[in-house]
């Protein structure tokens, strides 16, 4: 599998110079640089005006609560049945039994 690389490309325009060598133009500072990533790699980290429109981008103001779409907590009631008092002293009462019948009352007194 072939190494992952930045796609520092999109932040260049490639253009043609007056030779018919292509060229590369930064899309921030226009300054022109020729086909070479390591070049333009430190470009970029050294462009000041990449910093000021990265800084502005990462200075907006994130979205309030009310603007996101955030989702509700979910409760289990529509997923468990609801039993009524009466129907829960019953279950109790059989829980009680199989445990009476099979020894295991005694096993968890002990």
């Amino acid at each position: 599998m072939p190494k992952q690389r930045y796609s520092f490309w999109s932040e260049f325009e490639e253009i043609i110079d007056s030779n018919g060598k292509k060229r590369y133009k930064c899309i921030y500072c226009n300054s022109e640089w020729a086909k070479n990533a390591t070049r333009l790699q430190e470009h970029l980290n050294t462009c000041l005006a990449r910093k000021i429109t990265m800084e502005s981008i990462v200075s907006e103001p994130e979205p309030t609560v009310n603007q996101t779409n955030k989702r509700k907590q979910t409760t289990l009631n529509h997923y468990m049945p609801s039993f009524t008092k009466q129907d829960q002293e019953e279950l109790e009462s059989l829980l009680v039994r199989a445990f009476c019948s099979t020894g295991l009352l005694e096993f968890l007194l002990m």
